[in-house]
């Protein structure tokens, strides 16, 4: 949630992997993020029906603490994958 402290990952070790592995013929894609639904805060109602985690209740997701909204993990991802375009 520290944006600087994201901003510093990825322009001091995500730009630089990625530009020295963007053309190696045996890497097959990119993951943005492993399992995101471990941190998702579940349970909680929404109008936005992209941000209701109202019906995940006892589905195991959250497992790693219900740390973020469905709609901070949604816009982590849509700015993960605006930063690959730009590479």
């Amino acid at each position: 949630m520290d944006t600087s402290k994201l901003q510093s990952y990825i322009d001091h070790a995500l730009v630089p992997m990625v530009n020295a592995l963007k053309g190696e013929p045996a890497l097959g894609g990119w993951e943005i993020m492993n399992e995101p639904e471990g941190e998702l805060i579940v349970g909680r109602h929404d109008t936005n029906p992209c941000h209701d985690t109202s019906a995940l209740g006892g589905s195991g997701a959250g497992w790693e603490g219900q740390l973020y909204t469905a709609e901070q993990i949604q816009r982590y991802v849509k700015d993960r994958a605006r930063l690959g375009v730009k590479l």
